[in-house]
C-alpha cells in the first residue's frame, strides 16, 4: 500500500505532510506492494535473502561457505525463515550488499531495485574505478553488451531518436566447488539522446578494457522487453547471459577501436575514440589505478 504525501489530520492547517513518503518519491524509490506492515517486512527480508542465492544460481546452503564464520551463518541457521532472520543483523546485511554488489535497500525490502544505478556517459573514469574494484576481488572478468534485436543496425544515423544499450560486467569472486561459481555483477543501463553518443560511449569503454585488461566484449542481441527488464535493475542479470550466448560480433570489430578519424572515414560518428582517450589521459589513469591495486596494464 502506497502512503499519501498529504494526509488530512486535525491541526492548524487541516492537513500534514508525510516527509518520508515525499522524500521516497523524490528519490524515485519504488515501493513493494508486499510491504504493508512491519510483520510482512520481516518476511520480505528473509525471502530476499533466499532470492539473492537463487538469482546467483546458488543453493541457500552455500551461505555457510560464503559468509565469514564470525557471522554465525551455519547450516542449521538456514532451515527456516525465523532462523535466517536471527542472523541477518544490520552488519550482515551491509556485508551481503557489498559482497554481492546489490543495494542494501533491496535486501531490507524498501526498494525493488536490486542494483545501484551506474552511469558512465561522459564520465569514462567511473568505469575504470569500478573495473579495478571488481578486479581486486575476482579471479577473472567477463563483459557483455546488449542491444535491441529489433533495431541493431549500428551504422544507421539516429539523430532524432534514442539509443539504448545494456552494459554488464561480472567477476568470479569465489569458486564453491568444481561446478559452482559466485559472480559479482556490475550492471549498467544507459540511454543517450543521440545514437552517436550511444555507440561512441560504448567504444570508449570497450577500447579501454580491451587494451588494458585484454577484455574482449561480445555484443548480444536481446528483445526490446528484455532490454527494458535489464534497464529496470530489478532482475538478476544471469537470465540475459545464460548459454547459449547469441553473440553477433565483438566491440573490437569496429574500425574506430584503432581507426582513423571519423571525418576521414566519412561515416556518421563525430568522435575520434583514440584522440578522445588521449585528450582525457584515460590510458594513464587506468594504468595508475591498476598499479595502486597491484595489477599491471597490458598496455606498455
Amino acid at each position: 500500500m502506497v502512503d499519501k504525501i498529504f494526509e488530512a489530520k486535525p491541526g492548524l492547517w487541516g492537513f500534514s505532510v508525510n516527509l518520508h513518503e515525499l522524500f521516497r518519491r523524490l528519490k524515485g524509490v519504488p515501493v513493494s506492494d508486499d510491504i504493508v506492515s512491519s510483520e510482512n517486512h520481516v518476511t520480505i527480508v528473509a525471502r530476499r535473502f533466499r532470492d539473492l542465492f537463487v538469482g546467483h544460481e546458488l543453493k541457500l546452503q552455500h551461505a555457510a561457505d560464503i559468509f565469514p564464520s564470525e557471522f554465525g551463518i551455519t547450516l542449521d541457521k538456514l532451515t527456516s525463515d525465523e532462523k535466517i532472520l536471527s542472523v541477518l543483523t544490520p552488519k550482515v546485511l551491509d556485508w551481503t550488499a557489498r559482497y554481492f554488489g546489490v543495494q542494501r535497500e533491496w535486501l531490507d525490502g524498501s526498494s525493488n531495485q536490486i542494483y545501484p544505478y551506474k552511469s558512465y556517459t561522459r564520465h569514462p573514469n567511473r568505469i575504470i574505478d569500478d573495473v579495478v574494484e571488481l578486479m581486486r576481488d575476482s579471479e577473472f572478468l567477463e563483459a557483455f553488451v546488449f542491444i535491441d534485436s529489433e533495431d541493431h543496425d549500428l551504422t544507421k544515423d539516429r539523430q532524432s531518436t534514442n539509443g539504448r544499450i545494456g552494459f554488464l560486467m561480472r567477476g568470479m569472486i569465489k569458486q564453491l566447488n568444481s561446478e559452482t561459481y559466485l559472480y559479482r555483477y556490475l550492471v549498467c543501463g544507459e540511454e543517450w539522446p543521440l545514437w552517436r553518443d550511444y555507440l561512441e560511449s560504448l567504444l570508449v569503454m570497450g577500447r579501454l578494457l580491451f587494451r588494458h585488461v585484454d577484455l574482449s566484449i561480445p555484443i548480444m542481441t536481446v528483445t526490446t522487453q528484455e532490454l527494458k527488464d535489464y534497464w529496470s535493475l530489478a532482475k538478476f542479470p544471469r537470465v540475459f547471459i545464460s548459454p547459449p550466448y547469441q553473440r553477433e560480433f565483438h566491440l573490437e570489430d569496429f574500425g574506430l577501436y584503432e581507426g582513423e578519424s571519423a571525418k576521414a572515414r566519412g561515416d556518421i560518428y563525430t568522435l575520434n575514440i583514440p584522440e578522445y582517450i588521449q585528450r582525457l589521459d584515460l590510458d594513464d589513469y587506468f594504468k595508475s589505478k591498476l598499479k595502486e591495486s597491484g595489477f599491471a596494464s597490458s598496455l606498455n
